[in-house]
């Protein structure tokens, strides 16, 4: 896939959609911005349940690639055919 302004994480897979529909893959790539509506605070506390809660629901299979770009670059987190599918 081709990226603009960023460098994707080296673990993980991106989410794609086949027929409008998403297909999620065993260990997603999940960006996040700390503090982004919630509290700076709170952000370490969601995540471990988040982790937590897939752990629990997929007995270990699946894992969240969690990806923190940056207030600036989260926009450019997608693939270019993304922003281009949804104008």
């Amino acid at each position: 896939m081709m990226y603009e302004k960023i460098i994707p994480p080296e673990t993980g897979e991106v989410i794609t959609f086949q027929n409008g529909e998403p297909v999620v893959p065993d260990n997603p790539i999940i960006p996040f911005i700390r503090g982004d509506g919630t509290g700076i605070d709170l952000w370490p506390a969601s995540q471990r349940v988040f982790d937590a809660a897939v752990e629990t629901a997929y007995g270990g299979k699946r894992k969240i690639s969690w990806f923190m770009p940056g207030m600036k670059r989260v926009i450019c987190m997608a693939p270019i055919s993304t922003f281009q599918k949804i104008r």
